[in-house]
């Protein structure tokens, strides 16, 4: 979306106006969020910025503030050079000089400045010992301790002493030397003796030169001298080394503080960049309204054109009008109009200064885009499907605080097709109440734009006269494309233009035909969907009827099933009841065996018979009837449900058997609210250790996430800044952390941290 509006070209320039590398990187990597808090911070900020850059104020900081690897070399023991020391001296001179330099600017009133600033604080004894060990060249001073001092001393002596043998040896052996100076070989100092007089000189020789004309060689009365020298830059190095063993201690006590004041160092500059380029151009700071206000800006320029050429406009969408809708020739300014109101929102959002006299804007959610020829061959996506897309991402995503900007709506295809398309568009945001501005030639547009109270038109002005445009937006105008008459201008032929008039006026005839004729076919269409309609209306009754006839029928049928199962069930218990008596009168005279063979048999025919006892069936016995699911007892009556029909039969009719209970399995029961217990949006860690105040924020956040609490507060109060520094590193890391910052002074300024939740 941002690349639509060029905007990483705008931050680039903004950019240049800061002092340090740091500032120019963040406000490069700077992102518009629209969120209401930020805007409101950023806003007060800049405009206390702007009012010091309008009194001919300015800071003053170092090029290079960037001391992260210095600061992590130290957290791990390393131990830095003199040079890195030296880096995070200027900075610590930097904050010092920065906040001194702040309050000579007593004369204008900065109030949200002053809470940065106040942050800035460096113990002055941590300089002391730095500055009485390394100088301003980076170089550790000889006097940087007594024992380096005496050292010194006692290399200076020697070497003095060295020189004196140097020149006796040099000047009692000039015939056996090629040169009449001394060179070091190995860190040793040797003279250059000719080849054949090398063995002359009782000594150590270093190897020959390059010639192979003469030998490198140390002379015995030179190894004593280079012997003493060594050990003493032994012994200076490793003092030295003790020395920056202790810079670095004492940087890496401080490095939660360095690090702190070198954050605010930057956001400071990058603020003041920002309100120098706004001044500098001309801009001001946006007024950010309640919801639903809309926006208003009074002379607002693109700020990527040359200030020399660019056109100042005048916009106002409040009141209810929620849409812009811009027309006007070719060339005339619309697509830079629409990306200058885009620009003014993405601009407030960043903290930017906006180039206008005066801006009013709401709050947004979002900007959604369809601007110029976006088509794709990676994705096969043409320019009118690369519209498409970009309608249905912003009908999918647009709510009524969102800012759609729309160019040229509807062209890509058939004109007729696409202006109805546009004005489709157009008609389902209304009714998402989202602000638009979009840019159109199609009259059908302009008119339903008329129609529309929400809806605000108006036209880029066209120098009939000249036939160029003025670039200058007339709001509450309808334009005209000029089409004909910038052809003739450009030198089309004459005929040609003329040709395609004429052509224009039977096209307008000709669509006032196909009107009348749609006209007469919309009436019969209406009156073919009324006969429908009276058809429909009539089968609807006629099914009705048949399906009430259908169900009286099946319920008589029922009825009839019913009487004659019963009858058949009466019949059949009498029947059995001369069987049994039968049975009951022959069976003491059967034999066991028969008997068996008979219930075998029995089986065979019925496999669902059960067999039974003899036993008396009472009351709180276990019976079963085949197929029945449901039985009721009354005395000696029974009435049993099989398959959807009653039974009914009596007690000792039924012979005892075992039932197997039916399981029920039993689901479990699952809550379906879960109501957070509330929590406290203010933690105090004050007094603990930074390991003991990670944990409290942790078990802290977990509460607030359980609970839906966005933002929270931790008290970690001034102190020496350790606490609360271990607190940031750890909130940086922190996946359901969205960012922080600095609480307002009301509660609690730099002794407490504002923590915002994802």
């Amino acid at each position: 979306m941002l690349d639509s509006f060029e905007y990483q070209a705008l931050i680039n320039n903004v950019s240049a106006y800061a002092l340090t590398d740091l500032g120019k990187i963040a406000i490069q990597e700077s992102k518009p969020l629209f969120n209401r808090l930020i805007i409101k911070r950023d806003s007060a900020r800049l405009k206390d910025a702007f009012a010091l850059v309008n009194k001919g104020y300015d800071i003053e900081l170092p090029q290079t503030m960037d001391i992260n690897y210095e600061l992590n070399a130290v957290s791990k023991g390393i131990v830095l050079t003199s040079n890195q020391c030296l880096k995070v001296m200027k900075v610590a001179r930097a904050v010092i000089a920065l906040r001194k330099q702040y309050r000579s600017f007593n004369e204008v009133k900065t109030i949200h400045l002053d809470e940065l600033f106040a942050t800035l604080e460096i113990d002055a004894s941590f300089l002391t010992f730095l500055n009485k060990v390394i100088d301003d060249a980076g170089e550790i001073k000889e006097d940087a301790s007594e024992t380096l001092l005496n050292l010194n001393r006692e290399l200076a002596i020697t070497k003095g002493r060295f020189d004196k043998v140097i020149a006796h040896f040099i000047q009692n052996n000039k015939a056996s030397l090629q040169e009449s100076f001394t060179m070091t070989r190995d860190g040793r100092v040797c003279v250059l003796v000719m080849v054949k007089d090398k063995n002359k000189f009782h000594g150590y020789q270093h190897g020959e030169s390059a010639s192979g004309l003469a030998s490198y060689v140390e002379p015995d009365t030179f190894i004593h001298y280079n012997n003493e020298i060594a050990s003493i830059n032994a012994n200076i190095e490793q003092e030295i080394h003790a020395l920056l063993v202790q810079c670095s201690q004492i940087i890496a006590s401080h490095k939660d503080a360095l690090l702190a004041n070198m954050e605010t160092c930057v956001l400071i500059d990058s603020i003041m960049a920002k309100a120098k380029w706004g001044v500098s151009n001309q801009g001001c700071v946006a007024q950010l309204q309640d919801d639903n206000y809309g926006y208003e800006l009074v002379r607002v320029r693109h700020p990527l054109i040359d200030a020399k050429k660019v056109v100042a406009n005048n916009i106002v969408c409040t009141n209810g009008k929620k849409i812009i809708l811009i027309t006007g020739a070719n060339t005339a300014g619309k697509t830079v109009l629409l990306k200058t109101i885009g620009l003014a929102f993405y601009m407030m959002a960043s903290g930017l200064p906006i180039l206008a006299d005066e801006a009013k804007l709401s709050l947004i959610d979002r900007i959604l885009d369809d601007i110029g020829d976006q088509q794709s061959i990676v994705e096969s996506l043409s320019t009118f499907s690369s519209h498409v897309h970009a309608w249905k991402v912003a009908l999918d995503k647009a709510s009524q605080h969102s800012l759609v900007l729309l160019d040229e709506l509807g062209t890509g295809t058939d004109p007729k097709e696409g202006q109805a398309l546009g004005q489709a568009l157009l008609e389902r945001l209304v009714d998402k109440g989202c602000y638009v501005v979009a840019t159109t030639h199609f009259q059908s547009i302009k008119e339903y734009g008329l129609t529309q109270e929400s809806v605000i038109c108006g036209a880029m002005n066209f120098d009939v006269d000249q036939l160029k445009p003025t670039y200058q937006f007339i709001q509450g105008s309808l334009g005209v494309s000029y089409a004909f008459e910038i052809a003739s201008e450009y030198g089309l032929d004459q005929q040609l233009i003329e040709r395609a008039k004429y052509l224009k006026v039977q096209q307008e005839h000709q669509s006032e035909r196909l009107m009348k004729m749609l006209a007469t076919k919309e009436k019969e269409l209406l009156e073919q969907a009324e006969l429908l309609e009276a058809q429909k209306q009539l089968f609807e009754n006629e099914q009705e009827s048949f399906k009430q006839a259908y169900n009286d029928k099946l319920k008589k049928l029922e009825n009839t099933y019913q009487d004659k199962l019963e009858q058949l069930t009466s019949n059949m218990e009498t029947k059995m009841e001369t069987l049994e008596s039968l049975l009951a009168s022959i069976k003491p005279h059967m034999p066991q065996n028969e008997i068996a063979i008979i219930k075998a048999k029995a089986k065979q025919l019925n496999p669902n018979i059960i067999e039974t006892n003899d036993e008396p069936l009472k009351i709180g016995d276990m019976a079963k009837i085949n197929g029945s699911n449901s039985i009721s007892i009354q005395g000696n009556k029974v009435d049993a449900l099989l398959n959807g029909k009653t039974i009914h039969t009596k007690l000792n009719k039924l012979s005892k058997t075992i039932a197997q209970m039916p399981v029920k399995k039993v689901a479990k029961k699952v809550a379906k609210d879960f109501t957070p217990t509330p929590v406290q949006t203010r933690l105090n860690i004050l007094g603990h250790t930074v390991e003991e105040g990670i944990s409290a924020v942790d078990s802290f956040i977990d509460q607030a996430l359980v609970a839906n609490q966005k933002r929270i507060v931790v008290i970690t109060g001034d102190g020496s800044g350790r606490l609360r520094s271990g607190i940031h590193d750890h909130l940086r890391k922190n996946r359901y952390v969205d960012h922080f910052e600095l609480a307002p002074r009301s509660e609690g300024a730099t002794g407490a941290t504002v923590v915002y939740l994802k």
